[in-house]
């Protein structure tokens, strides 16, 4: 069963619904998301132990060497 939440850091039900969950994935915006926006967002979970991180939105680059 996978429940979906507004951002962690926006509302309080994010957290709550977190504390219930026996894993986490958090999707976390390429050049979006700060690393102080990530850290502050990883410290308000209460479990710490199954948590997946899932980059979306990353630009393709295919370099020419």
């Amino acid at each position: 069963v996978v429940f979906d939440s507004p951002p962690l850091l926006l509302t309080t039900e994010a957290r709550t619904l977190a504390a219930k969950m026996g894993q986490i994935v958090m999707i976390v915006a390429s050049e979006t998301t700060t690393h102080t926006g990530l850290q502050e967002a990883l410290s308000t979970l209460e479990s710490g132990e199954n948590i997946a991180l899932i980059m979306n939105k990353a630009k393709y680059s295919q370099s020419v060497d």
